[in-house]
């Protein structure tokens, strides 16, 4: 999914999304009482998807703040599946090898979004 493709689900679902300067290395929230989810200013396009999807996982499962470890590792896998597309994760992979960091970059997503999609894959 692009940006744009997430924001529109997002104004369906009727949650708003604002940026704001955030503590520490939060990169975004979701807030489930008030519908909004906060992405950290600042950040890339990678980052700034990466964070919306993430939020948008939280969004549809209802969930309220931080997950433990076990669910944050459940929705960066299903993060990762609605980013990236089978097709376009075996290109990149037969471009770019096993290199992690350049198969994100051939993706526009995190080094972290790579992994959980590898993990994934021996998950489903």
């Amino acid at each position: 999914m692009t940006e744009q493709q997430l924001l529109a689900e997002l104004e369906t679902m009727g949650i708003t999304v604002e940026t704001h300067k955030l503590a520490g290395t939060l990169r975004g929230y979701y807030n489930h009482r008030e519908h909004l989810i906060v992405i950290r200013q600042g950040l890339s396009y990678p980052q700034r998807r990466t964070a919306l999807a993430h939020e948008l996982v939280h969004a549809r499962r209802g969930d309220d703040g931080h997950q433990g470890p076990d669910v944050e590792r459940r929705v960066n896998q299903a993060t990762a599946r609605l980013l990236i597309s089978p097709i376009e994760y075996a290109l990149a992979e037969r471009i770019h090898g096993p290199n992690v960091a350049a198969i994100a970059r051939e993706l526009d997503v995190t080094v972290s979004m790579v992994e959980a999609y590898r993990q994934a894959l021996f998950v489903a």
